[in-house]
């Protein structure tokens, strides 16, 4: 009795539906287009998406422009962009401001129609002034990013902020980015609270920037446990820049073990997906044999993308693998046209190398003025072997002064022939009193640091 009561209720939940599906079918036919509208609802939630289409232009036809709207989705959802445009062109031109917004989007990606960025921004200004959120967000997105127009961050601001008032979440990722990046705007706290509250609503790329938060300290506390876990979220979501973050972090060994198997799966992923660093941390692993075979083809396959996206590390590297012949024939000319451009990319170790070619005349005229020059760069950017270099090519000038000057700055940041150069200044007396004292005081440090011919000089001393 039980079973057939059962069946009984299923098979009246069944024929209600049926006759209320006849009911709005009949009412639908006589004109009726919010009916046709319904019918067409009830078949898209099933997933019927072939009698959806059919009631939601029977609407459009009838002037319901929420079927045309509708219809255009259904064309879209099914790859038919050409109809799924005509259908948006009909919606926005009767005033449904998110299809105006679809047909900028199409024009953004080339849907159906020849990409035009400015038909673009024609059409979701149409579809921002109408009230559609998502207009606002892709003319927002335009003055960020400064597609089709100058960049603008007061205007990005402006039209982003309404936005995610009206709870687009990714439009308070955007405003955390402005944050960060913007001279205008920038304030840590405030990009933290948007990136928090993007993340919080799976917006993922937020959760990638609270990882970068995290790990450098923008504005909070370094915590590498939190930073990893963001990025470990973000980059399960396939977020190119959270999955650098872990692949830095195992790199480096920040809060975990080191991990080069990781580094290259995580590099690998983030390189594919447009974040260069990743590139060049998969080429150096190539480089070095680390966590994977050691292949100079493909570590300078890697590194030249990440040279060509202005990761100037990559075009340092390649710069001293042909300096080097490391794996490859040495091609000191080669060499030259990558260090100079990781130098003028602003690489510190890319001028020395550069420096370098020119003090020994490898590959270029020798030319100690233009060494001297790109020593000073490369010690002003923070590169110590760049200062110690710098106080030698003075010291063969006599100028003992700007050497002593380099020679002592470079030793107090930690480099050991620097300290080994200034006790040798002290011995000589070169621009200083003669101190052996000091000499000593010096070479010890330099032992200290690491530099073997310091430590020898002072076991020489004691016999």
């Amino acid at each position: 009795m039980l079973i057939i009561a059962f069946l009984t209720a299923i098979l009246l939940v069944f024929s209600q539906e049926s006759f209320e599906i006849f009911k709005l079918e009949q009412e639908c036919e006589f004109g009726n287009t919010q009916k046709c509208m319904k019918l067409g609802n009830i078949y898209y939630e099933k997933k019927d998406y072939e009698n959806a289409l059919k009631y939601y232009k029977l609407a459009c036809d009838d002037g319901n422009y929420e079927g045309c709207e509708k219809t255009g989705i259904i064309y879209n959802k099914q790859g038919n962009y050409k109809k799924a445009f005509e259908y948006f062109k009909l919606a926005c031109e009767n005033n449904i401001p998110d299809s105006c917004y679809q047909l900028g989007y199409f024009y953004v990606k080339g849907l159906g129609v020849n990409r035009d960025i400015s038909k673009a921004l024609q059409y979701f200004t149409l579809a921002c002034d109408g009230g559609s959120v998502l207009g606002c967000v892709g003319l927002g997105i335009a003055y960020l990013e400064g597609a089709g127009v100058e960049k603008n961050y007061v205007k990005a601001y402006r039209y982003l902020s309404y936005a995610c008032e009206k709870g687009n979440n990714y439009s308070c990722y955007l405003l955390g980015r402005i944050h960060f990046e913007s001279k205008e705007y920038k304030d840590f706290s405030k990009a933290y609270e948007y990136f928090k509250v993007s993340c919080e609503n799976n917006i993922y790329e937020g959760c990638a920037y609270l990882g970068l938060f995290f790990i450098r300290g923008y504005g909070v506390n370094r915590d590498y446990e939190k930073a990893y876990n963001y990025f470990d979220v973000a980059c399960q979501n396939k977020v190119a820049l959270a999955c650098l973050g872990l692949a830095e972090m195992h790199f480096k060994g920040l809060g975990v073990k080191r991990d080069f198997t990781r580094v290259f799966t995580y590099g690998k992923f983030a390189c594919e997906n447009k974040e260069p660093r990743g590139c060049l941390l998969v080429g150096y692993l190539y480089e070095e044999g680390l966590g994977i075979e050691k292949n100079i083809p493909n570590a300078i396959r890697y590194l030249n993308v990440a040279c060509e996206n202005d990761i100037s590390d990559g075009c340092e590297e390649l710069g001293f693998i042909y300096l080097q012949g490391k794996g490859v024939e040495r091609d000191l000319s080669k060499a030259y046209t990558y260090l100079k451009l990781a130098c003028d990319k602003g690489s510190p170790k890319g001028c020395w190398g550069l420096g370098s070619m020119y003090m020994y005349g490898k590959g270029v005229e020798k030319d100690i003025n233009e060494a001297l020059k790109l020593f000073v760069l490369s010690c002003d950017m923070g590169y110590l072997d760049g200062c110690n270099d710098a106080g030698y090519l003075y010291t063969r000038r006599k100028q003992y002064g700007p050497a002593i000057k380099y020679f002592s700055y470079a030793c107090s940041k930690g480099s050991g022939i620097a300290c080994y150069n200034l006790g040798y200044m002290y011995i000589k007396g070169l621009g200083v009193s003669k101190n052996p004292f000091k000499s000593v005081e010096y070479f010890k440090k330099a032992c200290d640091l690491g530099y073997a011919e310091a430590c020898k000089v002072l076991e020489e001393s004691q016999k």
